[in-house]
């Protein structure tokens, strides 16, 4: 990462953390660009948080398949854990599998 944009990237984590404040909607659908914008995260502040390039992560962020662990990055880079969960007729399974990402 570029020193330009290491110091973005530090500047914006308070922003970031302050607008995180803002709570979400227990439950709510919506998509990866659509969370993005209700966190009130820029797309150059998440590119940099994950050491991307923005036209990357726009491609990423439209994208319908990829990766547990760039998905869990992405979350991530947000200030949220991800979590998957399987739901069957008869109740709901926590998948744990994925906790210990190497990220």
């Amino acid at each position: 990462m570029n020193k330009s944009r290491t110091n973005k990237a530090k500047i914006n984590v308070k922003t970031l953390r302050t607008r995180q404040r803002v709570p979400l909607i227990a439950h709510k659908e919506m998509s990866l660009p659509e969370l993005r914008q209700e966190r009130n995260v820029s797309q150059e502040y998440l590119a940099a948080s994950m050491n991307k390039k923005q036209p990357n992560l726009s491609k990423m962020e439209r994208s319908s398949d990829m990766y547990v662990s760039t998905l869990c990055k992405f979350i991530q880079a947000m200030g949220g854990n991800l979590e998957i969960v399987a739901h069957f007729p008869d109740g709901e399974v926590r998948i744990n599998q994925f906790e210990n990402l190497k990220l």
